[in-house]
Order: C-alpha cells, then structure tokens, then sequence
C-alpha cells in the first residue's frame, strides 16, 4: 500500500479537510493535494508529525497498509464551518495584550523619568525611570516576538474560520477603541495644558506622556486585534519572510517568483522604517537629555509618532510598488 493511500484513508476516516491537516502539519492545502495525488512526498520532519496526528508509526504510514484502520469516535471530526484547530485566535490575543503593553511601558518610562526629574535632582536619577519602561517594554515585547516567529514557522497556512459577525464585532470595537485611545490622549493633553499654570513643566510632562502611553497602548492592541482576522494577510505574510525553498514547497515554483519579490521589498521597509526610528529615537534622546530650551525638551515624544509616520508612507509607497508588480 503506498502512502498517498494511506494518507487519503487516515484523513477522509475523520473526516477531516485537506486544509484542516495542512494547518495540523504547518503546511498549504496545495501540499497536501499533492501528496495525495503522488506528485510530491513531504520531508522527514512532516512525516513525524503526520504519524503524530493519527497515532501511527513511520514504517505503516510509508510501507503498511492503513486503509483498515478504524479512528475512535473522538477522533472524528463533525462537518461544521471551519474552526481555529492550531490555537491562533488564542496566540493572537495574548500578543496583542503583551505588545500593546509593551508600547505603553516604552512611553510610560520615559513618562516616569520625567516625574522622577522633578521629586529629585534635575541630573541625579532621570535615566532610571526611562531604563525600567524599556526593561519593562522588552520584557513583553521580545518574548511575544520570538512566540509569534515561531507560530509562524509551525503555522505558514490558516484555514479562514472568523464568521461575518466575527469581523463585525472587530469592526466595532476597533472604531470604540479608536475613539477612547484618542479622545484619552487629547483630553489629557488639554488638562495638563490647563494645569501648566499650577504644577512644574516636568509635572506637566509627565501627565501628558502618561495620557499618550495609555492611549498608545490601547491603540496598538485594538489594531492587532482587528487586524488579526485577515486570515489571507497572515498567509502572504508569512510566506512572504521563507526562503526561495520553503516557498517552492508551500506554494510551487510557479508562485515562488512573484512572493519572493514581495519579500524582497519587505525587507526593504523593513530596513527602510528601522533606519527612521533608530534617527527618531537619537532625536528623542537627545532632545531628553541634552542642554536644550525646556520648551523644545518637553517637546521630545514627537520624535516617534513623526518617525511613525514616515514609516507609514514608506510602507505606502512599498505596497503601491508590490500592487504594481502584481
């Protein structure tokens, strides 16, 4: 018995969807058609996880006959609409919760630091407040990162399983936090304006950078979150950061050409945004810490929502070069 057989009768015995196993393996729906048709054989690392699966050994999944074998009532999975099997929904919203954070830790110490410039010394303990919001911002950002990486790796190919009430839900929210995330950091930005007759400028800083770290936060997790149910964007992301090889074994050599161009320019805004905020965090540093008016110091936060916007019409112009090319 050969093993597209074997493979056909352990995925129709479950009833179980070309891309439900493709999602299971970390591979596309077109991966397993051709396996199934015999016109490709997966690797060693995917044969394991194949026999992972289905509970059966190497030896009877490549050379056995399997087209007896008989799943176990639970095994078998119920026609129903698609349904999230690999855990993305839930490896979503926990990376929008640890990212959004880690946006407001990053704001909120240099927030910190500000408050700490005006209890103490103007040059005794500054830095302080600023390191432990980066600290504090990395600690969430990195590991959420390198998690996401590797969801990515074991997980190039999602089956769209939201529903349209799903994204009217996500529509909603988003334009609710949206509203909140702004209005919260105007609204502060205008009360420590009207308090800057009362408290110090140091004071007044910091309430303005605690609004706008708050808000920040909000935002980015609201975005994340809405942005996490386009399926489709999430697949061509993901194969757009393999390699020429890993994308000719996903997507065929016919596509491999026009994803790896999208990857190329990927990379170039990638670089591209990396260059701009490194230059805008330089800004902001000096701006905090070198001998400057204190009407341009308190100032020094703009440095990253205007390199934030540079990246955006970086990443417009990227994608307007990757819709041409298409």
């Amino acid at each position: 018995m050969s093993f597209r057989e074997n493979l056909q009768h352990l995925r129709s015995a479950r009833n179980m969807t070309q891309e439900q196993l493709a999602m299971l393996i970390g591979v596309s729906r077109q991966s397993v058609t051709k396996w199934e048709a015999a016109r490709a054989y997966p690797e060693m690392d995917k044969l394991i996880k194949i026999c992972d699966i289905f509970g059966c050994s190497l030896d009877d999944l490549v050379t056995g006959d399997l087209t007896d074998a008989v799943p176990s009532p639970g095994e078998i999975l119920e026609d129903a609409p698609a349904t999230d099997i690999c855990g993305y929904d839930t490896h979503m919203r926990s990376f929008a919760v640890r990212i959004g954070a880690g946006t407001s830790c990053f704001i909120l110490g240099a927030a910190l630091s500000i408050l700490l410039s005006a209890i103490f010394a103007e040059d005794a303990v500054p830095p302080i407040g600023l390191l432990i919001g980066i600290l504090a911002g990395l600690a969430l950002v990195v590991p959420a990162a390198m998690e996401h990486s590797l969801f990515q790796r074991e997980h190039p190919f999602i089956t769209d399983f939201y529903t349209p009430a799903d994204r009217a839900r996500s529509a909603k929210r988003l334009a609710y936090v949206l509203i909140l995330g702004i209005g919260l950091i105007l609204v502060v930005t205008m009360c420590a304006d009207l308090c800057s007759q009362f408290l110090a400028e140091n004071f007044v800083g910091a309430i303005e950078l605690t609004g706008i770290g708050c808000g920040a936060g909000m935002l980015t997790w609201a975005g994340i979150m809405h942005n996490r149910l386009n399926i489709e964007s999430y697949n061509r992301s993901v194969a757009e950061d393999l390699d020429r090889k890993e994308i000719e074994k996903i997507y065929g050599t016919d596509s491999s050409e026009a994803v790896l161009y999208r990857a190329r320019m990927n990379q170039l805004a990638g670089m591209l945004c990396g260059a701009i905020m490194i230059v805008a965090t330089i800004i902001g540093l000096c701006l905090l810490f070198l001998p400057v008016p204190p009407a341009i110091s308190s100032r020094f936060w703009l440095s990253w929502p205007i390199g934030g916007c540079l990246c955006g019409l970086v990443g417009t112009a990227i994608a307007y070069m990757k819709y041409r090319h298409s």
